[in-house]
């Protein structure tokens, strides 16, 4: 399964679901490897207190640019790979969503991050018309903790009028902006390791729900293909 996590909107909070989703697999023993393409490597920065505080963790890449070869060194090795990409609309992000299995969309449920699907409406429609495997779907994320179901639904609304026949679903989980999100990365652990059973909880649900939908799909079969 090759996943990449991508919004052309910044500050969405992807690379905190990549890290939080690598350490699920990991702590699931599940062959896991991250592939980090922003050049700030926030990644890194946790992986680094990880292996300082001698806590088990994923395998990482970081790498900008050109990630053909990267991604073809690293297919044979593991059974999963996640991909996090910039805030923006980059050769990485494109490259990534060219040979993937899932593509998620973290947003949040703002005016700003609305009028940025439209434009990846555009872009997954451009991909899948090569990549007809790619599923995608989007998570509202960084949500305040309180029921904001008027948002929820105007945003479900909006990707329906505008998704046309794309591949794309809005997810039921729902992740909310928390304190213990900050804190637990600064801790080198995932939300799932720390002492916050709200956060836990709201991940887990997310985790269960794209494993029901996407992870019964097989490894791209059409790779070699598409990498060229």
């Amino acid at each position: 399964m090759i996943i990449t996590i991508a919004n052309q909107k910044g500050g969405s909070g992807k690379s905190t679901l990549c890290l939080n989703l690598a350490t699920k697999f990991l702590l699931q023993n599940q062959e896991i490897v991250v592939l980090d393409t922003d050049v700030q490597k926030s990644i890194e920065t946790f992986v680094n207190i990880r292996l300082d505080k001698n806590i088990k963790c994923f395998t990482l890449f970081n790498r900008t640019g050109n990630i053909t070869d990267t991604i073809k060194q690293i297919i044979p090795k593991f059974q999963n790979i996640i991909i996090d990409t910039k805030g923006e609309d980059s050769i990485e992000s494109r490259k990534a969503m060219l040979i993937s299995d899932l593509l998620i969309i973290p947003s949040t449920p703002s005016q700003l991050d609305i009028a940025v699907l439209t434009k990846m409406f555009e872009r997954v429609s451009e991909i899948q018309s090569i990549n007809e495997n790619l599923r995608a779907c989007i998570l509202m994320n960084k949500i305040p903790p309180v029921p904001y179901l008027r948002e929820k639904q105007a945003m479900r609304e909006f990707i329906l009028e505008n998704k046309k026949s794309l591949n794309i679903d809005l997810l039921e989980s729902i992740i909310s902006e928390r304190i213990s999100l900050k804190r637990c990365v600064s801790e080198g652990l995932s939300i799932i390791e720390y002492a916050d059973e709200k956060a836990k909880k709201e991940f887990n649900e997310f985790y269960q729900e794209i494993c029901d939908k996407f992870f019964r799909i097989t490894k791209n079969a059409i790779f070699k293909n598409q990498i060229n």
